[in-house]
């Protein structure tokens, strides 16, 4: 869950006009009192963004997967005093498993925290609770309570729990179009559902990503998809 105090030092990694950015975290966190740390555009040095952290006394974390990823496997990171991040949020992508056993294995006072939605399709669709990805890493948690997703086939039929298909979400916060798009917003929005592009199945009511709709690599004349290739190499 995403809950922010007036002790809440939270730092952005990515753009503020990226809804995860400014939505998600800032404005919550500005809202209770807190403070917000800004990363600089271009130039993005994993090592550089922890030693910020460390010094600001940062307490909530945003981290792109790759960035988990970077955070890992850079020389020097390991080193950066990281003790009062409590809390590591992700999204945009799917987190491997090896990449959330060992951020635990470093890092144990942190909590993971996954997050799926985006801007036309609800900010924050689906949340895990804490301690959910250390249990469930390949899945990102539940849906909130105001909002709905369904796992749909190509002809937009809702398929049984533990099957895969493509992610469609449904709240109040859904965008109605796209501004001077009819055809794109005749593609993407279906009556007050959102058709997000992405992949995922739905296990015990968690929703777990398995990739992009039309994320696909032609190998030796099958098509798989590059989720797949990446947990391969």
């Amino acid at each position: 869950m995403i809950i922010v105090t007036p002790r809440s030092v939270t730092m952005i990694t990515g753009p503020l006009y990226h809804v995860g950015g400014i939505e998600n975290y800032t404005l919550p966190t500005l809202a209770a009192g807190g403070s917000v740390v800004t990363c600089s555009s271009g130039g993005f040095s994993i090592l550089r963004a922890l030693e910020v952290a460390s010094a600001q006394e940062v307490t909530d974390l945003l981290l792109f997967p790759n960035m988990i990823r970077d955070m890992l496997a850079t020389p020097g990171c390991e080193h950066v005093a990281l003790h009062r991040v409590r809390r590591v949020f992700t999204g945009g992508d799917a987190v491997l498993p090896s990449s959330v056993e060992a951020m635990r294995a470093r890092h144990p006072q942190m909590d993971l925290v996954q997050v799926y939605g985006l801007t036309e399709g609800t900010p924050v669709v689906a949340c895990g609770a804490p301690g959910f990805a250390f249990e469930h890493p390949e899945q990102v948690g539940r849906a909130f309570p105001f909002a709905e997703l369904t796992i749909r086939d190509d002809d937009g039929a809702v398929v049984a729990d533990g099957l895969p298909g493509e992610i469609w979400t449904r709240s109040p916060a859904n965008a109605v179009g796209y501004w001077n798009d009819r055809q794109a917003s005749a593609e993407t929005l279906a009556g007050r559902w959102c058709r997000t592009g992405d992949l995922g199945i739905v296990e015990d009511g968690a929703l777990r990503i398995s990739g992009r709709k039309k994320d696909m690599i032609v190998a030796e004349g099958q098509e798989v998809r590059a989720a797949r290739a990446l947990r391969l190499t």
